[in-house]
This record gives C-alpha cells, sequence and structure tokens, in this order.
C-alpha cells in the first residue's frame, strides 16, 4: 500500500485545537451535529498573568468527551523507552483506521508559521500517509494561521517530535461506544435550556467548574473588554474569534430547531435574525482587531471603542437568549 487517508470533514469548531481535531472527524457524518447543536453554547474565560482568553464550557468540564472517540495517548519518553519507530506506529495506526496526534515543536515544520522562528509546541492531528511522497497527511493551522489540510514530510515529523523540549503521540479511537464517552446523539433541548439560563445569567448549573477567577456566559464580554485595558497582556486575537464562531453555531443550532419544529417556529425566525445581526457584529468586531493587530495601534481610546461594541453584543445576545429561553 502506497499510502492511505481517512475520512475528514470541515470542523465547525477551529479555534482550539482541542476542539478542532475531533471536530474534524466527526464532521463528516451528519450523525453528529444533533451533538454538536446540543453544546457549544456557554463561555467562560481562562487567565493568567500573561493572557486571557474565551473558550466553551460543558457538563462534561472544560475539556468534554466527543460521541464516540477515545484518545490513547504517550508521553514521548514511554513512547521512546519502548523503543517504537515513530514512522511505523504512524502507519500501522492509519492502516488500523485509527487517527493520530502528536504534540511536537512547530520550529520544524516548514508550513507553520513558527517554522525556524520560535520554539512552539503544539498538536498535529495526522489522518494519513503518502510512502511515495514520504509525506503525512494532517490537519492543522499554516503559516497564514487558515485551518486547513496539510501535508508534513516524515523527517521533519520527527524532528519536532524528538527535538522538542517536549512531546508526546497517541492514536483515537473512533469506534468507542457511545455510552462509555458519556455522550448522545439526540439532540439535547433540556440541556441547551440549562446552557441558555447560565449564559443569560453568566453562571453555571454543572459540577465541573472552571477556575474560581473565571467569568461565564455573558459576562465573559465585560472580561474580555476589561482586560483590553490591560497592556501587559498578550495580544491574543482567539477571543474574538470564538465570540465570532460561537454566533455561527448558534445561528445553525436556530436552523436545526427552525428546519426540525423543535420549537414555535414564529418566534424562533425572530430570534435567528437577531443572531444574524450578532454573528455580523461580531465578525465586524473581529476584522477590526486582526487590522489593529497588523498596524500595531492601539490605544485606551480604541480600547475603550472596543468596549463599548462588546457591550452592545452581550446586551442583545441577552435580549435574544431570554427570547429563545421563554420558548423552550
Amino acid at each position: 500500500m502506497d499510502g492511505k487517508s481517512l475520512p475528514i470533514g470541515s470542523p465547525l469548531i477551529k479555534t482550539y485545537l482541542h476542539w478542532a481535531h475531533q471536530a474534524t472527524i466527526i464532521a463528516k457524518h451528519d450523525k453528529y451535529l444533533p451533538w454538536v447543536y446540543s453544546n457549544f453554547v456557554q463561555l467562560y474565560t481562562i487567565s493568567d498573568e500573561r493572557e486571557i482568553k474565551v473558550d466553551y464550557l460543558s457538563y462534561d468540564g472544560p475539556y468534554p468527551r466527543f460521541p464516540g472517540i477515545t484518545m490513547n495517548w504517550f508521553e514521548r519518553k514511554l513512547f521512546t523507552d519502548a523503543q517504537i519507530d515513530l514512522k511505523h506506529f504512524i502507519v500501522t495506526c492509519i492502516d488500523n483506521d485509527k487517527f493520530v496526534e502528536v504534540s511536537l515543536d512547530e520550529y520544524y515544520i516548514p508550513v507553520k508559521s513558527s517554522f525556524q522562528h520560535t520554539h512552539y509546541v503544539h498538536p498535529t492531528l495526522i489522518y494519513g500517509y503518502n510512502l511515495n511522497k514520504q509525506t503525512y497527511l494532517a490537519v492543522g493551522f499554516d503559516n497564514a494561521m487558515i485551518f486547513r489540510e496539510i501535508e508534513i514530510a516524515f523527517s521533519d515529523l520527527a524532528n519536532g517530535f524528538y527535538y522538542s523540549e517536549w512531546a508526546g503521540i497517541g492514536f483515537l479511537n473512533t469506534e468507542t461506544p457511545i455510552e462509555y464517552t458519556n455522550s448522545s446523539l439526540e439532540f439535547n433541548l433540556p440541556l441547551i435550556k440549562r446552557y441558555v439560563h447560565d449564559f443569560i445569567h453568566s453562571s453555571n448549573s454543572f459540577p465541573n467548574l472552571p477556575r474560581k477567577s473565571s467569568c461565564l456566559g455573558a459576562e465573559t464580554y465585560n472580561e474580555i473588554g476589561r482586560k483590553l485595558m490591560d497592556s501587559r497582556l498578550s495580544d491574543d486575537i482567539r477571543s474574538f474569534h470564538i465570540f465570532h464562531e460561537h454566533k455561527q453555531i448558534m445561528l445553525l443550532r436556530l436552523s436545526y430547531m427552525l428546519e426540525n419544529s423543535i420549537v414555535s417556529a414564529a418566534g424562533l425566525k425572530e430570534i435567528h435574525q437577531a443572531y444574524r445581526e450578532l454573528e455580523q457584529l461580531c465578525l465586524l468586531l473581529r476584522n477590526r482587531r486582526l487590522k489593529h493587530r497588523e498596524s500595531g495601534k492601539f490605544d485606551v481610546v480604541t480600547a475603550e471603542k472596543y468596549v463599548k461594541d462588546l457591550e452592545v453584543i452581550r446586551s442583545k445576545e441577552i435580549d435574544a437568549l431570554t427570547a429563545l429561553y421563554s420558548l423552550l
């Protein structure tokens, strides 16, 4: 066999790789859409002295399990102590229909923005290989920060794995029984209702709590606004990507509910339109943030404008979700 590739799709969630990799795997199959549309409602902040970011929170915690997928992971020391050949392991996993995730130093990967510039350890999902070209087929962010299918030479991946400050490798089993992953493929309206309530009230009804310093739901907009005024934090664009991605998923969720007559169509159409407007507001805000980041021009007056815009989005979203909650 000269090569093989496992089926993948275009993920709805791609801002963070801990979501994007498994979302890429399930995106090929429509049967997972009800699960996707039952989640990715609640948001929370993660912050320290260097940065702040926004991510999704679920009933299963900050890093929930995807339905039918389990990860089997080896730290590099265990992997090398067992004298396992890297290429043989990856090829064998793919031949047995197992996706592979590798944490490596992207300094050694030509398609990455860190190539020969910055030592940056990050995971990569491998879904295939080509023996003739001596390359792995993978997905990830390229040097333009676009999430897409990429190719990595066998030798480059080996360098990134073995010369990294730390590294690991594992395979993803996509044939795990659904009940073992604490999931269901059914559309879960009671769960959505709980998420919507928690978002509106900036609360968390589930026992898997984020950090004590975290903000939840609608309060995440205020927290990002406050942190934008702090010049000590890194210039992280990902929160604005999440805000926009969150609205895109909300629109798809509402469309699914309309198409399947899950709740009253009359009220839902108005909420759907409200989220169209919110999606556009978040897209404009994200694009403006990208321009300011590229130009390097960001002062107090600019930050104050973002704070006001985030408050507008927060207010409009609370109104839209309050209307949705009354229908659920």
